[in-house]
């Protein structure tokens, strides 16, 4: 079993299964390059050094539109499959298959093409550029930091006192590859740091997070967010970017065991927090 689902930037979103009307027939999601980049050594004759970084992934997507004798359906739906696939807007890919479901943003290159019609069906191709090339496990690991869950499993706000301190983490990374999280930090929080203790990268903040407030770091886009609690809902009040010191690294989770630190020097006021990430992979 596999099954395509397009959601655009609006939200309007399209199935491509093995059913009517958009039959999907092929799925290639797995094109993925690397720009290869040398420079020359000064002082030193003959001697290059190589860096490379993963190029855009391109996806196509090959399907049949299907109506059963009514044409002015046909054109109606080829119209609405043009109009989702804008190739000026961003949109989520779903794959799904027998052994799970993966997620990638991906932009049209063009919009759809296709060939001559056939009695009520019409063949078509789709193709895609990501300019992430991971694809990520649909469910979304959140690991509580600082203040662990524990005892009370009906459902409370976070963050709340029940549970036990641990400055430490152990989280596996089940990816092959370094893998970017969002780190949240909630209110009574001040001289943060967060570090992996395997790569040896922290984060370190030098502003206390006041009543109300939370704290997002996102290592994979850089940028640090504080949102204010109003009306029961977190909403975004600034960029916090400068709160960070200048040894301050975006780091990631490595393949394997990652030993997380997060504590503030000490524990009057313990920080709490999660730490979510997906499992990327380079391949489905």
């Amino acid at each position: 079993m596999q099954r395509i689902v397009w959601e655009d930037f609006v939200g309007r979103i399209v199935c491509f299964e093995d059913k009517a009307p958009f039959f999907l027939s092929h799925f290639d999601g797995n094109f993925l390059s690397a720009d290869a980049l040398s420079e020359k050594i000064p002082l030193e004759n003959g001697r290059l050094t190589y860096s490379s970084t993963y190029s855009v992934r391109e996806i196509k997507l090959f399907g049949t539109l299907y109506t059963t004798n009514d044409m002015k359906k046909m054109y109606e739906l080829q119209s609405f499959l043009c109009a989702l696939f804008d190739p000026t807007r961003v949109g989520k890919m779903i794959y799904e298959n027998d052994f799970g479901s993966y997620f990638i943003y991906a932009r049209p290159k063009k919009l759809p093409k296709f060939d001559i019609r056939i009695q009520t069906s019409k063949t078509f191709e789709i193709e895609f550029v990501c300019d992430d090339p991971f694809w990520k496990n649909i469910n979304e690991n959140v690991y509580p930091i600082g203040s662990v869950q524990s005892g009370m499993t009906f459902p409370w706000q976070i963050p709340n006192n029940f549970g036990f301190w641990s400055e430490k983490t152990l989280i596996n990374n089940h990816s092959f590859i370094d893998t970017p999280v969002v780190i949240e930090i909630f209110d009574t929080a001040e001289k943060i740091c967060v570090m992996n203790l395997t790569s040896g990268l922290k984060t370190d903040i030098l502003h206390r997070i006041e009543n109300g407030e939370k704290m997002v770091i996102d290592t994979g886009e850089k940028i640090v967010h504080i949102y204010e609690m109003i009306d029961g809902i977190y909403k975004f009040k600034q960029d916090a970017s400068f709160w960070l010191t200048a040894e301050s690294e975006y780091w990631q989770l490595v393949p394997g065991k990652n030993e997380i630190l997060f504590n503030n020097g000490y524990q009057q006021f313990l920080p709490m927090g999660n730490l979510r990430f997906y499992t990327q992979f380079l391949e489905i």
